[in-house]
C-alpha cells in the first residue's frame, strides 16, 4: 500500500512536470516534446519494473508514452471542464497506445492502465472543482496512473 501511494505521489509530480511545470522551472519556454519525454522515460521505467519485462520494452514504452502524448494531445481537456465526460474515449485511446506492449508481460497491468484513460475527462474536471484548474487535474490523472501500474505489478 505504501509503495502505491509513494507512485501516486512522484505520479502526479511527472505528469504535472509534463504539463508545463518543468518549462516554468528551468524558463526555456514552451518546450512540449521536452515535457512529454519527462512523463514519457520514467513511466516507461514503471511500467517495465512493475511487468518484470526486460528492459528493452522500456525503450519501446517510452516511444508509446511520449507518442501517445503527441499524437492525442491534451487541450481537449480544458474546453470540457464545464462538463463530466465519462467514458473518456480519448483518454481510453491515449492510454492503450500508451501500454500496448505491456499485453506482452502484463497484459491485466495493460488493460487496467487502458481503462483508467477513461478517466482522465473526469480526472480534470474534479481537478478544476478544486479551484486549482487543470493543473490539479493533471496531479490527479499522473497520480492514478502511476498508482494502477504499482498496485498491478507482476
Amino acid at each position: 500500500m505504501t509503495s502505491v501511494i509513494l507512485a501516486a505521489i512522484v505520479g502526479a509530480l511527472l505528469y504535472r512536470l509534463r504539463g508545463g511545470w518543468l518549462n516554468d522551472l528551468v524558463g526555456w519556454g514552451q518546450k512540449t516534446q521536452f515535457s512529454r519525454l519527462a512523463w514519457a522515460i520514467p513511466t516507461a521505467a514503471l511500467m517495465t519494473y512493475c511487468a518484470a519485462a526486460p528492459w528493452w520494452l522500456a525503450v519501446v514504452l517510452t516511444f508509446t508514452n511520449w507518442g501517445a502524448l503527441a499524437l492525442f494531445g491534451t487541450g481537449q481537456y480544458l474546453g470540457d471542464v464545464p462538463l463530466q465526460r465519462t467514458p473518456d474515449w480519448l483518454g481510453l485511446a491515449r492510454n492503450a497506445l500508451a501500454s500496448v506492449f505491456l499485453v506482452l508481460y502484463a497484459p491485466w497491468m495493460f488493460v487496467a492502465y487502458a481503462l483508467s484513460g477513461a478517466c482522465h475527462a473526469l480526472f480534470y474536471w474534479l481537478g478544476h472543482r478544486t479551484g486549482y484548474s487543470s493543473q490539479a487535474g493533471e496531479l490527479i490523472v499522473g497520480g492514478a496512473s502511476w498508482a494502477v501500474i504499482v498496485a498491478l505489478r507482476v
